[in-house]
């Protein structure tokens, strides 16, 4: 066929041309006609199934009008299956063309049918059906949906968190949209950094009703009776003076005795020069029951709620305060750290104390 093909072209390059042409302005339509029409006037017979490669481009620009509306009507599909027959392509020939077109149909219907955050059962068997006949596998079908109901649902819950807090309410509204789109409500499908605000949001709204989280898996011994609330990654801040080198004082006079020997008085050593520094002790805070723990490498405190004296909050950490007069200082990830730090030694020392 590729002789027949090359010897077509380089001998009737003009009037393949014109032919081509005629098809082309046409948008691809009337094919036949055209054929027809250019074997009554030229003076070779064009066969269309030595022209594969514009067979193909009828049946793309065919395809691509039959999926305006994302379905294939009977009629559009016996178009389709006579642009094949007539320019003698397989199924191997026109399965990438359908694939090409087909994956972008599939996706954009799945879209659209989720457009309420809803996709039935219904729905579903719609979109495999086109999918089947636009040669697009069930695994593609499954991983496209997947990705459409994901961004659909972190949409849902960037706006929500944009708005404010997240209550019960709207907590229970986003599993139930996760659950209509198919996704898994205890497993959100978001990405690292919504997930990280939405459970901070959610941390929030438990906590302003006085509920407690409680932590199974902490890096301290607790007490009988002690249960742990909270705990996170910290930097213990401890203030320290370090001599840094000396300035000043004296040699002394030295008085020459005689040649080659001298006697040295009245020396004085030079004054230190100290700097305060801060050191930072890496470990981890916990809230429990009872009292507020650090518990790093090279440094550790305690605390009952009964010696603390005060705690005060700070945008990336918190200040304690003894009884005994010994203060610290813990520093914190971020502001969200931070946030819920604060509010869970809050509620525990109430708590406590009630």
């Amino acid at each position: 066929m590729l002789t027949k093909i090359t010897k077509f072209l380089s001998e009737n390059f003009g009037s393949y041309q014109k032919l081509i042409k005629a098809i082309k302005e046409d948008n691809y339509k009337n094919w036949e006609q055209h054929f027809n029409d250019f074997n009554q006037i030229s003076g070779v017979k064009a066969n269309p199934i030595e022209m594969k490669s514009l067979g193909l481009d009828v049946y793309e620009k065919n395809l691509s009008h039959s999926l305006s509306n994302l379905r294939i009507s009977d009629d559009k599909r016996a178009l389709l299956q006579s642009i094949q027959q007539f320019f003698g392509l397989s199924d191997n020939d026109i399965n990438p063309v359908k694939r090409k077109l087909g994956l972008k149909a599939v996706d954009l219907l799945s879209q659209y049918r989720m457009q309420d955050s809803e996709l039935s059962d219904i729905e579903k068997y719609e979109i495999h059906l086109l999918a089947k006949e636009l040669a697009v596998t069930v695994s593609e079908v499954e991983s496209i949906n997947l990705k459409n109901a994901s961004d659909k649902l972190q949409k849902i819950i960037k706006d929500k968190i944009a708005a404010g807090r997240i209550t019960d309410i709207e907590q229970q509204n986003i599993y139930n949209t996760a659950k209509a789109l198919g996704l898994n409500p205890a497993n959100l499908p978001l990405d690292a950094q919504t997930k990280t605000i939405f459970d901070h949001h959610v941390l929030l709204n438990a906590l302003e009703k006085g509920n407690l989280p409680i932590i199974s898996n902490v890096s301290i011994v607790v007490q009988k009776n002690e249960v742990a609330h909270w705990q996170i990654n910290a930097t213990l801040l401890t203030p320290k003076t370090i001599t840094t080198g000396y300035t000043g004082g004296s040699r002394g006079v030295s008085i020459r005795v005689m040649k080659g020997v001298s006697y040295r008085i009245g020396s004085s050593r030079s004054t230190p020069i100290r700097e305060s520094v801060t050191i930072r002790h890496s470990g981890v805070l916990v809230v429990t029951n009872k009292r507020i723990v650090f518990a790093g490498s090279g440094k550790s405190f305690s605390i009952g709620y009964k010696q603390l004296l005060s705690f005060d909050p700070y945008s990336n950490g918190i200040g304690l305060q003894k009884e005994s007069g010994t203060g610290y200082l813990v520093e914190l990830p971020n502001f969200q750290a931070s946030e819920i730090t604060f509010k869970v030694l809050e509620i525990a020392i109430n708590n406590f104390f009630a």
